[in-house]
């Protein structure tokens, strides 16, 4: 088993905060996707709180997004598909539509049929992970 050693940084401003959030997953994302070339599956927090870490990191050009694999952590159950405030829609804006990442790659709740998200959206999730995991890559929550 594989430990690591957490850094504690104390910043002094959301936006300083975004950015030392933003180069710590941008180092982990470029080893994997572009020198190593390898997949990452990435779980996305959709929340005004992610706003400068999203913006930060949405300015990388060294990530290969083509080698990753997007899921979001949750989203509302009442609001239709396409609506501005599902959490879909906020990464669309925040982070998705900025970046070269395929549309393929990316795994939104509201794209299955609601009647059955959640079991869709589980074996989604179980199939890239186990393909990451088989390929040596890795699984990284933001």
């Amino acid at each position: 088993m594989e430990y690591r050693i957490f850094k504690i940084f104390i910043a002094k401003s959301n936006e300083e905060m975004g950015k030392i959030a933003a180069n710590d997953a941008e180092s982990v994302m470029e080893e994997f996707t572009r020198r190593q070339n390898k997949k990452c599956l990435a779980v996305f927090a959709a929340a005004p709180s992610q706003d400068t870490f999203l913006f930060n990191l949405s300015k990388n050009k060294k990530i290969n997004w083509k080698n990753i694999y997007a899921f979001h952590l949750d989203e509302y159950i009442d609001l239709h598909k396409g609506h501005p405030n599902t959490f879909q829609e906020y990464l669309k804006t925040h982070i998705f539509g900025k970046v070269p990442i395929p549309e393929k790659n990316v795994f939104f709740m509201k794209d299955l049929p609601q009647d059955k998200v959640l079991e869709r959206y589980t074996e989604l999730f179980i199939e890239k992970y186990r393909e990451v995991k088989d390929s040596g890559g890795i699984y990284i929550a933001l």
